[in-house]
């Protein structure tokens, strides 16, 4: 992911919280990186490791912050980079043998390659496998399960403009190694979602990295308070909590 890999949000264009209360993000040690401009809010404050911003910052960022000329990131050569590797991922098919299915609630991904196991979908498919609209309860109360080989990495492709619900509100389970949560990053480390179209993407206890390098991100409506993932977020703007 290049220069992305640095930071746990990597945005080409601004974030903007919604909620005006404090923030920790990445639990109080994150590393964030805003080609726009960066709105915490006047009554708000956020708590990070750092936080990198070409644009304007409203409100209190409690962390390294570094600003204008000060900014070191070259946004633009990223996100042509990213665009470039999200698109080239999406021609990929999905991989010999491997499945997707919904088992009672579950989407589950069944691959059996050492290495890389990889689902292509079409938004239409992805959809039909939640269940229901993008940010509905409906749709958001479902499990996720990557049913592979243990230590083998997996690309869910999301290919289709519209929008993208990555809520997973009865959690995530990688192979053998258990609950996708905080206490499992090894496992987080083996996820990537790729949406290489201009979509709106709700999140909400979602996890993996997810790749979204023309996409604005919001939280769900199912859970507006918490747009929580596990992994790294690059996209083109988010508005929330």
């Amino acid at each position: 992911l290049g220069t992305a890999s640095n930071y746990n949000v990597f945005l080409s264009g601004n974030y903007r919280q919604t909620i005006h209360n404090n923030v920790d993000a990445g639990d109080g040690n994150g590393v964030l990186a805003v080609g726009g401009n960066y709105d915490v809010g006047v009554s708000a404050s956020q708590k990070c490791a750092s936080a990198t911003v070409a644009g304007n910052i409203t409100g209190e960022i409690h962390g390294t912050v570094y600003q204008g000329v000060n900014n070191n990131v070259d946004f633009e050569s990223a996100f042509d980079e990213l665009k470039s590797t999200s698109a080239t991922l999406a021609t990929v098919d999905t991989s010999e043998g491997a499945t997707v299915e919904n088992r009672y609630g579950t989407v589950t991904f069944t691959g059996t390659n050492t290495d890389v196991n990889v689902f292509t979908l079409t938004l239409e498919q992805w959809n039909e496998l939640k269940g229901g609209s993008a940010g509905t309860s409906q749709s958001a109360e479902q499990g996720l399960y990557f049913n592979v080989p243990d230590g083998s990495t997996v690309i869910v492709n999301i290919v289709g403009a519209g929008p993208v619900d990555l809520t997973f509100n009865w959690g995530a389970t990688y192979s053998s190694t258990g609950q996708l949560t905080s206490g499992n990053k090894y496992g987080n480390s083996k996820v990537l979602f790729n949406v290489p179209n201009g979509n709106n993407i709700v999140i909400g206890s979602g996890v993996g990295s997810l790749l979204a390098p023309e996409s604005d991100i919001v939280p769900s409506n199912y859970a507006p308070y918490n747009a929580h993932y596990e992994g790294q977020v690059i996209g083109r703007s988010f508005s929330g909590n």
